[in-house]
């Protein structure tokens, strides 16, 4: 919305209020009001006056901004774009999700599995455990897996934890 100062003149006009008329009646020169108006300068204050002496609502004065169709295709088109990414990109992300849940399944499953392994074949497991510092640091970082992810119930990993304590005892000894 916009301020169209040619609407004073022409309501004036249509209203037969002379401009200097309508400069005395608001209470001002006709000089200043020429160049209020030249200027574009006009305060609420003298647009209420002049309102009022006009018989019209301040609103008069104003006009809608009017928007290219052209523009508005323009817009529209850029706003499908847009909303197309967006979707584009949710489904990515949904896919990204999906993949993650299932390698978690996947991750979850075979760290069970080998703890349920290491569990079952606990001597051998502890034996491999003191003859390699490689094994020890693949089950320190199982252990370390388990709880930051919380994938693995901690009593699964008790074992594991108890070999690792062996080693680590062995390894002090030495």
């Amino acid at each position: 919305m916009s301020f169209n100062y040619n609407k004073i003149k022409e309501l004036s006009t249509e209203k037969q209020v002379p401009f200097n008329a309508l400069a005395e009646k608001i209470g001002v020169s006709r000089a200043g009001f020429y160049r209020t108006i030249e200027n574009k300068t006009l305060s609420v204050a003298v647009l209420e006056k002049i309102a009022e002496v006009l018989e019209e609502p301040i609103t008069a004065f104003f006009e809608l901004d009017t928007v290219d169709s052209e523009e508005i295709k323009r817009l529209n088109i850029e706003i499908e774009l847009r909303d197309s990414k967006i979707h584009e990109l949710n489904n990515r992300i949904q896919e990204f999700r999906t993949s993650i849940n299932f390698y978690r399944r996947e991750i979850k499953y075979l760290l069970n599995s080998l703890l349920d392994y290491i569990n079952e074949n606990i001597t051998e497991a502890t034996s491999i455990a003191q003859n390699s510092e490689h094994f020890y640091r693949t089950l320190m970082n199982i252990i370390i897996l388990t709880r930051n992810t919380g994938l693995i119930e901690t009593d699964k990993t008790k074992v594991v934890e108890k070999i690792m304590d062996d080693f680590y005892k062995q390894k002090r000894k030495e």
